[in-house]
Parts: C-alpha cells; structure tokens; sequence
C-alpha cells in the first residue's frame, strides 16, 4: 500500500448518556397499592419491602448478607443503575411502614409509641441518603431531584407533625404541596393521577390539622384556592354511565361541550362562516380527544399483551366505550351542520339563489354521516336509533334523486331526469310512512319536503313534455321536406304515456279509457308474474306402491341353479355335496 492511499476508519459511534428516573412518589405508590396498604395493611407491606431489597441486592451484587451482617451502603461512586437508587428509597419507605404499624399496635401496647417514633426517625435518615445521592449525580433528571426533594421534606413534615411541631410541619407540608401539585398537572396516566390526587389530599388533610392547632382560625386563600376540588366528568350514554378519569381526556372533552352550548344556543340566520368556524372548534376538540384515547388503548394493549386480567379487560371495555362516545358526538355535530347547510341551500334554491347541483353534494354528505353513525358497534342493537338512521337515509336519497333528476333536465337530457324523477317519487312514497313512524323533532320539516317532491315532479314532468313537445315542432318547422320527429322528444312522450297507462285492460275494467292510446294499452300481462307458491315434492313416499315400473326382464339374464333340492337335504344329513 502507497503511502500516499488512506483508509477510513469509522470513528466509534458515542454511547448514549445514562439518564436515571425514579419518580419516588410513583415507584413507591405502585408497590404500596400492590401490595396491602389499599386495605393499611403495613405489616404486609413492610414484609413485602423486605423481600424486595434482599432481592435488589442480589441482582446488584452488593449483599450484605443474610446471616450474618456485613454493611455496604450505597454511594455516588457505587451507583451504575436505577435500582441502587431505589434502595435507599425502599429503605425509607419500610420504616414509615413500620412506624404506622407500631402506632396502630399503640393503643394496646404503650412501648410500641417510642420504637415507633425511632422507625420514622430512620425513615428520615433513609429518606435524607436518597435525597444526597440524587442531587449529587449528574445523570438525574431534574424532575427526579424534585420528586427525591419533595419526598425528604415529606417524611420531614410528618416527623414534625407526631412531634405536634406544628408550624414547621406546616411549612414543609406546603412545600411538598406545591410539588406535587405541578408534578400532577403533568401527568397523563389515570393510576399515577390517582396516586399523587391521594397524597395532595392527604396532605391537604395535614395542613389545615397543623393550621388548627397552631392557632389559626381560617384557612388561608392561597390554601382553600389550592384545595378547590377539581372537575369531574361522566358520560351517559346508551344506558350506561362511565367516569372520565384521564386528565388530558377529561379537559378536551370539558372544552368540547362548552363549546358545543355556545353551538346550540347559536340562531339559525347566524352568518356562515361564523358558524362553520365554530363547529370547526367542536370537531377539533373531538379530533384531539380520540388521537388521546386512541394513544392510551394502544399503550394499555401493549403493556398488558398476553396477560389479560379481568381488570384490564374492564379498562379497554371502558376505553372503547368512551371512544364509540366520541365518535357518536363528532358525527352527531357533523351532521348537525350539514343539516343546517341543507336548509340554507333549500331556501336559496326557491329564491334562485342556489343551483341543485350543491344540494346533490350536500346530500351525499349527509347520507355518508348517516351511513357512519350506523356502523357504530354500541348502537346497532338500538331500534330507537336504527329506525331514525331508516328515515333520515330514505328522505336524503328521496331528495338526492329529485335533485339529480332536476341537474339532468337543466341539461336537456330528458330520458335520464324522467327515470331519476320516478326513484324519487318511489323512494319519497317508501319514506313518508317512516318518518312519520319517528318522533325525532329534526323530522317536522321532512314530510312537507318529501310531499313537496311528490307535487314538483309531476310539474316537472308536464314542463319535460312540453319542452319535448317545442322541440319536435321546431325540428318540423325548419325542415322542407318530411322533416323527422326528434327521437328524444318521442321518447319521452311515449315513455311517459306508456308508464301512465301501463295497467292492462283486464284490470281496469271499472274505468273508461277514451283516449286515443287505448289500443296501445295491453289487454292482459304477458308473460304473466310469477306467484309465490308453497313449495311440495314431486312425489310422496305413498304413492311409491302405485307406480308401475317398465318390464325389463328381457335385458336381464336368467340365473343358473347351483344344485338339487336332493343335494340340499344330503348336506344337511351329513352327506356330501359334491
């Protein structure tokens, strides 16, 4: 190789930084609620801890032994993972366990007070070693430092409080508070949130002990406004009521029904682009809380595949309903407003002010959100709701068919408006007995449409003819010679008379045809229509002896006889056959 040829060398790619987390509050939380202190089992929980550190030392290999005693304690220098963190914590959080558990054992046992008083002044020592290892390393996040800092001050407030110093308890009591209350506005998991709610109120509970007995007389406006209880939120819907316990989830969907109120106290004449504008808001709002849902349904599956408890299962039971809920409400106001865009359109459609063609657009719009709503899972089984979606679809496709009926005769194209006109007056015969069928109040204006549609199409049938009628005699008038009819113009004629007198002669023996198409008309239908017929065998299993078969005994050959009658009682004498 010349000295002049180089060889690159990829340079070594840089190991990512360690970032350690240990959110105190919430690891501890999560094995408390696990394991007893749901029901203030501490001896439960105390045992538990223990087992827990013996099994964290292990698997960090630095024992110290379980017989006998050899202390290793846990410094800057030692710490290469989370864990050795989560020894110091664990350490504190077993002695404030066992502190509740000598002061339940108080009222019986006296001594119990001062062992007590001691395992919460360790717990304090523990608590103080976490908080000095946290702050000293580099690779903690600042939110762990808080969390380490909030939970010291914690332990502190609650050793000042059994020692009823109630003015330093109170002190360290507000810190932690305010602590924990940023940390909760961040969170977007339903248990941490419950987590940390619990020790808010808790400590809620302590300050207004502390503010009591060290003289105070009210609590002060800074407190009451930081313990205003929060707002809640339940959907009822189909028959079931569901809480919204995620605070991301629950705030979108807070927004969204303010914002709906502002819609329906909203006027009808209301100019349009303020009205757009604000269902705009609404389906925004809609859009923002189901992308949440959606997020923790994915998370929840991921984190719990394989291992479906029956807790899960009513949490993604619970997930979906919520989600159905929100999609049920976004179509609703969708087609809320492109209802309220149809009655505009009408209305600028009599003044001349609209062209049917927008109307046809809108109402392909509005049969697809009801096509939508119908497919949601929880409301198939609803009859109330799937009767009404009945409705709603056959007045849209009624009013659609009128619509496009009316484009195509603007267009001159006659035989496709006629058969458009006749779907629209059957479709609105097939619609009328349904809507009147519903008791939605939406529905006082779709009979009179639907009969307006029934008059208008016959209107728009005579004016077909006539324009047809025009047309074929200005074809004759400019011709010299034998000047042929327009075909479309016959068309049409004969198309319209034949659909008029299309009953034949024998089944309109009651009335008078003096018209000059009566010899056109047919006397009877042929071929005739098919009836229903209940359905028989060709032949019953009786009528097997009455049949008489075909003689084949010609194609047949006769069969030999293998032997004598004699030969047949021989054998059976014991003589020989042979």
């Amino acid at each position: 190789m010349s000295s002049e040829e180089t060889v690159d060398v990829a340079a070594p790619a840089e190991a990512a930084p360690v970032v350690f987390n240990v959110p105190a509050l919430a690891v501890v939380g999560i094995e408390q609620r696990q394991h007893g202190l749901r029901h203030a089992d501490y001896t439960r929980y105390r045992q538990y801890v223990t087992r827990k550190l013996h099994r964290m030392r292990k698997a960090l290999k630095v024992p110290q032994g379980k017989h006998k005693f050899s202390k290793r304690p846990i410094t800057v220098a030692t710490v290469t993972d989370e864990r050795h963190l989560m020894i110091p914590l664990f350490l504190a959080d077993r002695a404030w366990a066992y502190f509740h558990e000598d002061k339940d054992l108080t009222a019986r046992q006296p001594a119990k007070a001062y062992h007590g008083h001691r395992r919460l002044t360790k717990a304090v020592t523990f608590a103080s070693q976490f908080n000095s290892l946290v702050q000293q390393d580099d690779r903690c996040t600042p939110a762990t430092k808080a969390e380490a800092k909030a939970y010291f001050d914690w332990l502190q407030a609650v050793l000042r409080f059994e020692e009823k110093q109630w003015k330093k308890a109170n002190a360290l009591f507000s810190a932690v508070l305010k602590v924990y209350q940023g940390i909760l506005s961040t969170v977007d998991n339903d248990e941490m949130e419950q987590i940390y709610q619990q020790r808010i109120s808790e400590i809620q509970d302590s300050i207004r002990f502390c503010i009591y007995n060290s003289g105070g007389k009210a609590i002060s406006s800074d407190m009451s406004s930081e313990s205003r209880p929060e707002e809640t939120l339940e959907v009822s819907w189909v028959g079931r009521t569901v809480p919204v316990k995620a605070r991301k989830l629950r705030t979108k969907m807070l927004e969204a029904r303010v914002k709906e109120e502002g819609i329906d106290a909203m006027a009808d004449d209301v100019n349009e682009a303020v009205m757009l504008a604000k269902y705009d808001d609404v389906f925004i709002d809609y859009a923002d809380a189901l992308e949440i849902l959606t997020n923790d349904l994915q998370e929840l599956e991921r984190k719990h595949e394989g291992m479906m408890s029956d807790d899960i299962e009513q949490q993604l039971a619970v997930l979906n309903f919520l989600k159905s809920y929100l999609q049920y409400r976004r179509l609703t106001y969708m087609l809320q407003r492109n209802m309220r865009m149809v009655r505009r359109t009408l209305a600028a459609e009599h003044t001349g002010d609209a062209e049917p063609e927008s109307l046809v657009r809108l109402f392909d719009i509005v049969s697809q959100n009801v096509v939508e709503l119908s497919n949601i899972e929880l409301l198939q089984n609803d009859p109330t709701f799937q009767r009404d979606s009945k409705a709603r679809s056959l007045y849209f496709r009624a009013m659609r068919c009128y619509n496009v009926g009316h484009v195509y005769q603007k267009s001159n194209k006659y035989r496709e408006a006629l058969a458009m006109y006749e779907l629209a007056v059957e479709t609105a015969l097939t619609a009328i007995p349904a809507v009147d069928a519903c008791s939605n109040p939406d529905f006082e204006d779709f009979k009179a449409n639907l009969n307006e549609v029934l008059q208008s199409v016959r209107t728009q049938k005579c004016a077909m003819k006539a324009s047809a009628y025009i047309k074929s005699l200005s074809a004759k008038t400019a011709s010299t010679g034998d000047a042929q009819v327009d075909d479309l113009a016959d068309q049409i004629a004969s198309t319209t008379i034949a659909q008029e007198h299309a009953v034949p002669l024998v089944q309109d023996l009651d009335s008078m045809d003096s018209s000059s198409q009566v010899l056109r008309r047919d006397i009877v239908t042929f071929p005739p229509n098919f009836q229903p017929l209940h359905t028989k065998p060709l032949f019953f299993d009786v009528a097997a002896n009455h049949l008489a078969f075909p003689d084949v005994s010609s194609r047949t050959q006769p069969q030999k006889a293998s032997g004598s009658m004699f030969s047949a009682f021989s054998s059976l004498w014991g003589g020989s056959s042979s």
